[in-house]
């Protein structure tokens, strides 16, 4: 059991004055989930919230891509076992 949760227009509360990847690391230190073996895989569709959370958390992020032939930087990898692309910053499992 574990939870999967997805930072939603990241850019646009950033914009406000309301970044969402220091609460989202706070929320989940406070009821002990921040750790590498959480049971917890962060994802967003955008990379500089999941750049954001990489500096605050050691989870595991999931970025998610509607076009697997997007550039990749050397940060990400394939989850090559997924039945979907999906692309993954260290550490990720497949």
């Amino acid at each position: 059991m574990g939870i999967y949760p997805e930072t939603k227009h990241p850019t646009y509360f950033r914009s406000i004055g309301k970044p969402l990847e220091p609460l989202v690391a706070a929320t989940l230190q406070k009821h002990g989930w921040n750790s590498k073996d959480s049971p917890v895989i962060l994802q967003s569709a955008e990379v500089s919230s999941l750049r954001e959370l990489h500096s605050l958390t050691p989870l595991r992020l999931i970025w998610l891509v509607d076009e697997p032939r997007t550039v990749l930087t050397t940060w990400w990898r394939p989850v090559t076992r997924a039945p979907t692309p999906i692309w993954c910053a260290p550490p990720c499992r497949g």
